[in-house]
């Protein structure tokens, strides 16, 4: 067969089609009259046509993200979460200065699952996430032995613990909710946060004017962020304790003879007080302080004022018992008097000066 020529592709031709011709480079190796044409094996007998190898289609590369909660398509055997439309759909922002940034938690109504923003996690914004995520649980009516991790994986979109979710997302979803946000305490919080709220705890003490429910609230909302500790909170009565041995004198003084409640009848049973009726018990007779205290301070500075409006009238009437005036010489207080005719006559006979 000529060198020039080419058989059909197709399997079964008999004879060769010699109207078909191809271009032979100098080393007698066929020429491709375009790229879609194929190529041909001419080293046998029989010809198979060997079809330009496709490269792989890569899939693009795209960078890690933290899906957001419609990327999670539950299975079979779950329930979709986000499938009530009579919800609120306004969004419900707040926010909380950390030590490089901002974090923000969002939710966009009543029963959604909440989105933290990036930034450094602090305690309050955790117990804050898992107050949402257990009113999810119970908008859904997730009964507690069911309450998993899975739905909330990715409500974070800090880039580190979006991260650490997606590498260990099988772990961490069969985990029951409490366990998962334990693992978030542990890996992303300062290791010495729980620390830090009880010492704050133990140092704080009401200020001379600070009002007693801002510094009752003020610990008993540390006191709650040490529930996501391993020992929890401390327990009402110590709070109580550590709140009345470092109020303010004054309050102490006025509560020195009353006597504080210890009990609160609840139906028909006597039970220990709450801390809350116990801060509000207190806060009735701190309030009447304060205005005993502020009605005290206007009467000590009328008092003060009008001391010193007689002292400067004293003052006054001294000096013009020191400087009397010649009688209907019509001069002011605190000047000389004019001078007399004979006084003139003087001035002038021995060149006296009158300017001073």
């Amino acid at each position: 067969m000529p060198p020039n020529t080419r058989r059909s592709a197709k399997a079964g031709t008999a004879e060769p089609s010699t109207n078909e011709t191809i271009n032979i480079d100098s080393q007698g190796e066929p020429l491709l009259l375009d790229n879609n044409s194929p190529l041909t094996d001419l080293s046998g007998d029989k010809e198979t046509v060997i079809d330009h190898p496709i490269p792989p289609v890569l899939p693009p590369i795209i960078p890690p993200h933290s899906p957001s909660n419609s990327d999670l398509s539950p299975s079979d055997s779950e329930t979709s979460f986000d499938s009530d439309s009579d919800s609120d759909n306004c969004p419900i922002q707040t926010e909380t200065m950390g030590n490089l940034n901002m974090v923000t938690i969002t939710i966009s109504g009543h029963g959604k699952r909440p989105s933290i923003s990036e930034g450094n996690l602090t305690p309050a914004i955790l117990l804050e996430f898992a107050q949402y995520c257990r009113c999810f649980y119970d908008e859904k009516d997730i009964p507690e032995e069911k309450r998993v991790a899975r739905p909330v994986l990715f409500c974070f979109k800090d880039i580190r613990i979006s991260t650490y979710v997606s590498a260990n997302q099988s772990v961490l979803g069969a985990l029951p909710f409490n366990t998962f946000l334990k693992r978030i305490c542990d890996n992303f919080l300062l290791h010495d946060w729980a620390d830090n709220l009880h010492a704050d705890i133990y140092r704080a003490s009401q200020g001379k004017d600070q009002p007693w429910q801002d510094y009752a609230n003020k610990v008993a909302c540390d006191n709650a962020l040490l529930t996501l500790s391993d020992n929890g909170a401390l327990p009402e009565s110590r709070i109580m304790e550590q709140l009345r041995s470092n109020m303010s004198n004054h309050l102490c003084l006025k509560l020195r003879p009353i006597t504080i409640p210890k009990t609160i009848r609840i139906g028909s049973e006597d039970e220990e007080i709450p801390l809350l009726q116990w801060t509000e018990f207190i806060a009735w007779y701190n309030d009447n302080l304060r205005f005993e205290l502020k009605q005290a301070r206007k009467i000590a500075d009328d008092v003060h004022c009008n001391a010193k409006r007689q002292n400067t009238n004293s003052t006054a009437s001294a000096s013009n018992d020191h400087c009397p005036c010649h009688a209907g010489s019509g001069t002011k207080s605190g000047h000389l008097p004019v001078l007399t005719e004979n006084e003139i006559k003087l001035l002038n006979e021995h060149q006296g000066c009158r300017k001073c």
